[in-house]
């Protein structure tokens, strides 16, 4: 359940006066309205209860959005100038041509079963999250997605619905590609009728059809991957290599050079934040070619629920 407007904006209303809560609270809920008409066409008033829930939601994905740019908005006219900057597609890693605002709309429009929603997730978004599946999956995974909307909506135990579970830390396009491959390996994975006349042969030759984007995302992503673990300097190579892929024990290692456990800690700390940092430069570089990207996205995706958020 999305949160009530009077909860979310609390810890933004604890640094202001009660005029600017009061300002704030009005000039988002304005914003939600024309942001819904916008995403989908909802005739939203901003006198509709379900006004509040479009509201706090908007303001639950700007508040993550101040978080990941460690941002610190003092009035009501910088709340909503980083808004805008949302809607331009400013993120955390760089700028992209998506406008998650929007997204987010389309999100809680499902959610509440909204069939202008509805009608703008399969014009906008499905068509893309068919092509994934497709590529990823083949004719099953096409299969697999092909009631995506009214499954993202369903009811689940014990656990709000999926669409639920969008925050708009990155486009909904790209969210839905992570559940577009999960479904498709879940499905490749369930349990499917053995004809006991089939060979070992025959049956082993049903290989996933991920297997070969995985093998086309390691040839396009290992290049950059090198160069980033060259740019670390030998010593540090040396280091990670030898602690983390061979299993060298720190403490022996430490007494061969010469140190302390709790130093060489800190050196393994160091080189891995060092390789991590050019890792992260593999997606969001300025040159870096979308099908990288692409790659990158669905490799760390891989079947964890919580990276889908």
């Amino acid at each position: 359940m999305t949160q009530p407007l009077e909860t979310i904006v609390a810890p933004w209303e604890a640094a202001s006066s009660e005029e600017a809560s009061t300002a704030l609270r009005h000039r988002l809920r304005r914003h939600a309205v024309g942001c819904v008409r916008a995403a989908f066409g909802g005739e939203l008033t901003e006198g509709d209860p379900a006004a509040d829930g479009y509201t706090a939601r908007m303001w639950s994905a700007v508040l993550l959005h101040l978080q990941k740019q460690e941002v610190v908005t003092n009035s009501v006219d910088e709340v909503l100038a980083f808004i805008a900057g949302l809607e331009a597609g400013r993120l955390h890693y760089g700028t992209i041509a998506e406008n998650v605002i929007e997204d987010v709309m389309v999100a809680q429009g499902l959610q509440l079963h909204d069939n202008r929603a509805a009608r703008a997730f399969q014009q906008n978004y499905m068509p893309r999250a068919t092509q994934h599946a497709q590529r990823f999956g083949g004719a099953r995974g096409v299969d697999a997605v092909e009631n995506l909307a009214a499954e993202l909506v369903l009811p689940r135990k014990d656990r709000p619905p999926k669409i639920a579970t969008y925050r708009g830390l990155t486009p909904l396009r790209s969210w839905l590609r992570s559940v577009v491959v999960n479904q498709c390996v879940s499905t490749h994975r369930g349990k499917k009728e053995v004809n006991l006349s089939e060979t070992y042969d025959a049956a082993g030759g049903d290989t996933v059809t991920t297997s070969a984007f995985a093998v086309e995302c390691e040839v396009k992503l290992a290049p950059a991957f090198r160069s980033a673990v060259e740019a670390l300097p030998l010593e540090d190579r040396v280091l990670l290599k030898m602690l983390i892929l061979d299993g060298a024990s720190q403490k022996a290692m430490a007494a061969s050079l010469g140190v302390n456990s709790g130093t060489l800690t800190r050196r393994k700390q160091k080189a891995a934040a060092g390789l991590l940092a050019r890792v992260k430069e593999i997606g969001t570089a300025p040159d870096a070619h979308a099908s990288v990207r692409e790659c990158l996205e669905l490799l760390l995706a891989g079947d964890v629920a919580a990276l889908q958020k």
